[in-house]
């Protein structure tokens, strides 16, 4: 799926998507589209056990290394910092009242 299928879908041009987007979230369809692939990242990374080089195939990314700079780039870690991250958060014990 493409900014230009999604446009589509609605009825709209591409350049209506993104201003309409601009206008009600602030930032562009496309800044949309790249924070929700991040976020699907982010759920492989934590509920799956799959590689990092998997997760950057299954989103559509044909090379590990540039997912890993674009990642890192939304998320100041690499895919593998913030697996580690978040899986010693999730092992931490919640204190007691």
């Amino acid at each position: 799926m493409s900014i230009t299928d999604d446009a589509g879908q609605l009825g709209i041009t591409p350049g209506q998507l993104s201003r309409l987007c601009r206008e009600v979230l602030g930032i562009s369809s496309l800044d949309i589209v790249k924070a929700r692939v991040i976020q699907e990242a982010q759920r492989l990374l934590v509920y799956t056990g799959n590689s990092i080089k998997q997760i950057a195939y299954a989103l559509g990314f044909a090379d590990e290394t540039y997912f890993c700079r674009v990642f890192r780039k939304h998320t100041a870690l690499s895919p593998r910092e913030f697996r580690l991250k978040a899986m010693g958060t999730m092992l931490t014990p919640m204190p007691t009242p």
